[in-house]
C-alpha cells in the first residue's frame, strides 16, 4: 500500500494518529506526498489522455466516448450494460 510506503520513507510509524504528529513529521509527510500526482492534476491528465485518443480516432477513444467497455470485452453481455450505467459520460 502507498500509505505504508510513504510512512516508511518518512520514518513515521503507520499506527501514529495524525493529531499526535509533530510539525517536523507533518512537513516530511507533506513533502513526500507532494511527489505523487493526486486529485485535480490526475483528473486533468486522464481527461487529456482520453481527448488525445479521440483526436487520433483510436478505437479506445471511440469506445470511451460511447460509454462502452474499452479493453476488448464483448458489448452484448452484462459487463457492457454495467459500463454504460456506471460511466455514461467518461469524458
Amino acid at each position: 500500500f502507498f500509505c505504508q510506503k510513504i510512512c516508511a520513507d518518512c520514518g513515521i510509524d503507520p499506527q501514529t494518529r495524525t493529531c499526535d504528529l509533530t510539525e517536523e513529521e507533518e512537513l516530511r509527510l507533506a513533502e513526500e506526498i507532494g511527489k505523487y500526482v493526486l486529485e485535480n492534476p490526475l483528473r486533468r491528465m486522464y481527461k487529456a489522455n482520453c481527448a488525445h485518443l479521440l483526436d487520433i480516432k483510436h478505437r479506445r477513444g471511440l469506445r470511451l466516448k460511447a460509454g462502452l467497455p474499452v479493453r476488448w470485452q464483448r458489448s452484448n453481455n452484462t459487463n457492457a450494460r454495467t459500463a454504460r450505467k456506471l460511466n455514461p459520460w467518461r469524458l
